[in-house]
Protein backbone atom coordinates (compact mmCIF):
# COMPACT_ATOMS: atom_id res chain seq x y z
CA UNK A 1 0.00 0.00 0.00
CA UNK A 2 1.43 3.38 -1.07
CA UNK A 3 2.32 5.86 2.26
CA UNK A 4 0.09 8.80 1.97
CA UNK A 5 1.72 11.89 0.67
CA UNK A 6 0.67 15.06 3.43
CA UNK A 7 -0.03 18.32 1.82
CA UNK A 8 0.82 20.80 4.54
CA UNK A 9 -1.67 23.81 5.61
CA UNK A 10 -1.61 26.89 3.20
CA UNK A 11 -0.73 24.59 0.17
CA UNK A 12 -2.42 26.20 -2.94
CA UNK A 13 -3.49 23.92 -5.48
CA UNK A 14 -4.20 26.91 -8.83
CA UNK A 15 -7.58 29.00 -6.74
CA UNK A 16 -7.50 26.33 -3.75
CA UNK A 17 -5.46 26.73 -0.50
CA UNK A 18 -5.39 23.99 1.64
CA UNK A 19 -7.08 24.72 5.45
CA UNK A 20 -6.70 21.29 7.32
CA UNK A 21 -6.37 17.66 7.23
CA UNK A 22 -10.02 16.30 8.01
CA UNK A 23 -9.50 12.73 7.27
CA UNK A 24 -6.67 10.29 5.53
CA UNK A 25 -6.47 11.42 2.07
CA UNK A 26 -8.72 14.02 2.40
CA UNK A 27 -8.20 18.18 2.63
CA UNK A 28 -10.24 21.03 3.96
CA UNK A 29 -9.63 23.90 1.19
CA UNK A 30 -10.90 27.04 0.74
CA UNK A 31 -11.45 28.59 -3.18
CA UNK A 32 -10.29 32.06 -3.95
CA UNK A 33 -14.25 33.21 -3.48
CA UNK A 34 -14.47 32.14 -0.15
CA UNK A 35 -16.45 28.89 -0.97
CA UNK A 36 -14.66 25.68 1.17
CA UNK A 37 -15.32 22.05 0.24
CA UNK A 38 -13.64 18.59 1.41
CA UNK A 39 -11.00 17.32 -1.08
CA UNK A 40 -9.39 14.54 -1.77
CA UNK A 41 -5.42 15.15 -1.82
CA UNK A 42 -3.96 12.91 -4.79
CA UNK A 43 -7.07 15.17 -6.95
CA UNK A 44 -5.54 18.35 -5.94
CA UNK A 45 -2.39 16.78 -6.46
CA UNK A 46 -2.78 15.60 -10.09
CA UNK A 47 -5.16 19.60 -10.63
CA UNK A 48 -8.65 17.51 -11.44
CA UNK A 49 -9.56 20.43 -9.61
CA UNK A 50 -8.69 23.90 -9.89
CA UNK A 51 -11.87 25.66 -8.49
CA UNK A 52 -15.54 25.36 -6.35
CA UNK A 53 -16.82 26.28 -10.11
CA UNK A 54 -16.36 29.85 -10.36
CA UNK A 55 -14.39 29.88 -13.15
CA UNK A 56 -16.91 28.83 -15.14
CA UNK A 57 -19.67 31.69 -13.64
CA UNK A 58 -16.27 33.96 -14.99
CA UNK A 59 -16.36 32.91 -18.29
CA UNK A 60 -20.56 32.72 -18.78
CA UNK A 61 -20.20 36.48 -17.18
CA UNK A 62 -17.42 37.33 -19.82
CA UNK A 63 -19.81 36.88 -22.38
CA UNK A 64 -22.56 39.04 -21.54
CA UNK A 65 -24.40 37.78 -18.48
CA UNK A 66 -24.21 39.82 -15.25
CA UNK A 67 -22.48 38.18 -12.18
CA UNK A 68 -26.22 38.96 -10.34
CA UNK A 69 -27.41 35.66 -11.58
CA UNK A 70 -24.41 33.56 -9.92
CA UNK A 71 -27.33 31.98 -7.58
CA UNK A 72 -29.13 30.70 -10.79
CA UNK A 73 -26.09 29.21 -12.30
CA UNK A 74 -25.28 26.99 -9.31
CA UNK A 75 -28.59 26.21 -9.04
CA UNK A 76 -28.81 24.86 -12.68
CA UNK A 77 -25.07 23.93 -12.58
CA UNK A 78 -25.73 21.27 -9.46
CA UNK A 79 -29.46 20.64 -11.30
CA UNK A 80 -27.00 18.98 -14.40
CA UNK A 81 -24.83 17.21 -11.95
CA UNK A 82 -27.72 15.76 -10.27
CA UNK A 83 -29.15 14.11 -13.72
CA UNK A 84 -26.00 13.25 -15.28
CA UNK A 85 -23.14 12.82 -13.19
CA UNK A 86 -23.29 8.95 -11.52
CA UNK A 87 -20.59 10.63 -8.76
CA UNK A 88 -23.26 12.82 -7.67
CA UNK A 89 -24.41 12.15 -3.70
CA UNK A 90 -28.27 12.70 -5.50
CA UNK A 91 -27.32 10.83 -8.72
CA UNK A 92 -29.55 7.82 -7.58
CA UNK A 93 -33.11 10.20 -6.97
CA UNK A 94 -32.46 12.12 -9.92
CA UNK A 95 -30.34 10.48 -13.17
CA UNK A 96 -30.22 7.08 -11.32
CA UNK A 97 -34.56 6.86 -11.86
CA UNK A 98 -34.47 8.46 -15.15
CA UNK A 99 -34.75 12.43 -14.44
CA UNK A 100 -33.07 14.54 -17.70
CA UNK A 101 -32.60 17.93 -18.18
CA UNK A 102 -33.98 19.24 -21.88
CA UNK A 103 -31.11 19.53 -24.38
CA UNK A 104 -32.05 23.81 -24.60
CA UNK A 105 -30.85 23.90 -20.81
CA UNK A 106 -27.14 22.26 -21.57
CA UNK A 107 -26.47 26.31 -22.07
CA UNK A 108 -27.29 28.69 -18.77
CA UNK A 109 -27.78 31.35 -20.78
CA UNK A 110 -30.98 29.17 -22.40
CA UNK A 111 -32.07 27.82 -19.15
CA UNK A 112 -31.63 31.91 -17.65
CA UNK A 113 -33.87 32.96 -20.62
CA UNK A 114 -37.10 30.39 -19.83
CA UNK A 115 -36.93 30.90 -16.52
CA UNK A 116 -35.98 34.20 -15.47
CA UNK A 117 -34.17 35.44 -12.31
CA UNK A 118 -35.45 33.55 -9.45
CA UNK A 119 -38.08 35.69 -7.64
CA UNK A 120 -35.83 35.73 -3.93
CA UNK A 121 -33.11 34.41 -2.17
CA UNK A 122 -35.66 31.60 -1.04
CA UNK A 123 -36.52 29.97 -4.01
CA UNK A 124 -35.08 27.25 -5.92
CA UNK A 125 -36.08 25.08 -9.33
CA UNK A 126 -38.95 22.63 -8.66
CA UNK A 127 -40.37 20.22 -10.98
CA UNK A 128 -44.12 20.39 -10.91
CA UNK A 129 -44.46 16.44 -11.74
CA UNK A 130 -42.19 15.02 -9.28
CA UNK A 131 -41.52 12.04 -12.38
CA UNK A 132 -41.30 14.34 -15.00
CA UNK A 133 -37.98 16.42 -16.51
CA UNK A 134 -36.51 19.11 -15.48
CA UNK A 135 -38.02 21.50 -18.40
CA UNK A 136 -39.57 24.64 -18.96
CA UNK A 137 -42.84 23.31 -19.15
CA UNK A 138 -42.40 21.78 -15.63
CA UNK A 139 -40.52 23.64 -13.70
CA UNK A 140 -41.28 26.95 -11.34
CA UNK A 141 -39.28 28.76 -8.80
CA UNK A 142 -40.34 27.71 -5.45
CA UNK A 143 -40.17 28.56 -1.85
CA UNK A 144 -39.21 25.43 0.59
CA UNK A 145 -42.60 25.50 1.96
CA UNK A 146 -43.65 25.23 -2.02
CA UNK A 147 -41.39 22.60 -2.58
CA UNK A 148 -41.94 20.40 0.61
CA UNK A 149 -45.99 20.36 -0.28
CA UNK A 150 -44.74 19.34 -3.50
CA UNK A 151 -43.30 16.12 -2.19
CA UNK A 152 -45.84 15.45 0.49
CA UNK A 153 -47.21 11.93 0.63
CA UNK A 154 -51.14 13.82 0.32
CA UNK A 155 -54.15 11.47 0.82
CA UNK A 156 -57.65 12.89 0.00
CA UNK A 157 -61.09 11.11 0.15
CA UNK A 158 -63.65 10.21 -2.89
CA UNK A 159 -65.90 12.93 -2.57
CA UNK A 160 -62.88 15.71 -2.34
CA UNK A 161 -61.64 14.00 -5.64
CA UNK A 162 -64.97 15.04 -7.53
CA UNK A 163 -64.72 17.96 -6.50
CA UNK A 164 -61.35 18.49 -7.64
CA UNK A 165 -62.07 17.41 -11.13
CA UNK A 166 -65.53 19.31 -11.07
CA UNK A 167 -63.67 22.61 -10.24
CA UNK A 168 -60.85 22.09 -13.09
CA UNK A 169 -63.44 21.08 -15.71
CA UNK A 170 -65.87 23.80 -15.25
CA UNK A 171 -62.90 26.32 -14.96
CA UNK A 172 -63.68 27.30 -11.91
CA UNK A 173 -60.23 27.68 -10.56
CA UNK A 174 -56.50 26.68 -11.55
CA UNK A 175 -54.34 23.55 -10.46
CA UNK A 176 -52.43 26.26 -8.40
CA UNK A 177 -55.39 26.96 -6.37
CA UNK A 178 -56.90 24.07 -5.56
CA UNK A 179 -53.51 22.89 -4.84
CA UNK A 180 -53.90 25.60 -2.18
CA UNK A 181 -57.15 25.03 -1.52
CA UNK A 182 -56.63 21.33 -0.64
CA UNK A 183 -53.21 21.61 0.96
CA UNK A 184 -51.60 19.30 -1.54
CA UNK A 185 -49.20 19.10 -4.00
CA UNK A 186 -49.62 20.96 -7.43
CA UNK A 187 -48.64 17.59 -9.31
CA UNK A 188 -51.00 15.71 -7.36
CA UNK A 189 -53.97 18.16 -8.60
CA UNK A 190 -52.69 17.72 -11.88
CA UNK A 191 -52.49 14.17 -11.73
CA UNK A 192 -56.27 13.80 -9.71
CA UNK A 193 -57.14 15.95 -13.30
CA UNK A 194 -55.51 14.07 -15.64
CA UNK A 195 -56.86 10.65 -13.90
CA UNK A 196 -53.08 9.31 -13.56
CA UNK A 197 -54.49 8.57 -9.94
CA UNK A 198 -58.02 8.07 -8.21
CA UNK A 199 -58.78 6.19 -11.83
CA UNK A 200 -61.70 4.20 -10.53
CA UNK A 201 -63.33 7.64 -10.14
Amino acid sequence: MTPEILIPPKSRFDRWTVIERVRPAYYLCQCNCGNTKVIRGSTLRRGHTTSCGCKKLERITKHGLSPQYQHEYWIWFHMLKRCRDPRHIYFAKYGGRGITVCARWSNFPEFLADMGPRPSLRHSIDRIDNDGNYELSNCRWATPAQQQRNRRDNKLNLDQVTDIRKEYIFGITSYQKIADKYGVALSHIYNIVKRRVWIEN
